[in-house]
């Protein structure tokens, strides 16, 4: 299941509840931007949740990637005629409170900031891993 609703995710989320319980979804697909209830209603559910890499179109204060911890990041030019930075980020705080603050703190001091979840039932985790994994390694 993929959603993208620009900030709304959690709603969606709270409103497909018996849809996810009665249907078995093993993978969960969301935009991400700071919304503590919707990592709560995700662990709740059963769902391992990994986050991918961030973007951030800045809109004020300018920052560097290195100075959000990003590494090997990259620019990219959107439809919209911004510039985002995109990459990881390291040593960023794993409790979800602290990683909901970093996130809220970001966006209020530069601007649009978000990553993707993958969210990952518990019982399609194995299979999950291994596919990563052995995609990792045919890159290689």
């Amino acid at each position: 299941m993929k959603i993208d609703v620009q900030g709304t995710e959690f709603n969606v989320l709270q409103g497909a509840k018996s849809t996810i319980e009665n249907h078995g979804i093993s993978v969960i697909h969301t935009e991400f931007t700071g919304d503590i209830r919707l990592l709560n209603f995700m662990s709740e559910m059963g769902y391992a949740i990994f986050d991918t890499d961030y973007m951030m179109i800045p809109l004020r204060n300018e920052p560097t990637a290195e100075k959000l911890g990003m590494i090997r990041h990259k620019f990219a030019d959107l439809s919209t005629g911004q510039r985002a930075i995109e990459g990881p980020i390291v040593n960023r705080p794993s409790d979800f409170e602290g990683y909901c603050r970093f996130m809220a703190d970001t966006i209020e001091k530069y601007g649009f900031f978000h990553t993707d979840l993958y969210c990952v039932h518990h019982s399609f985790l194995t299979t999950f891993l291994n596919a990563i994994s052995e995609a990792y390694l045919k890159r290689k």
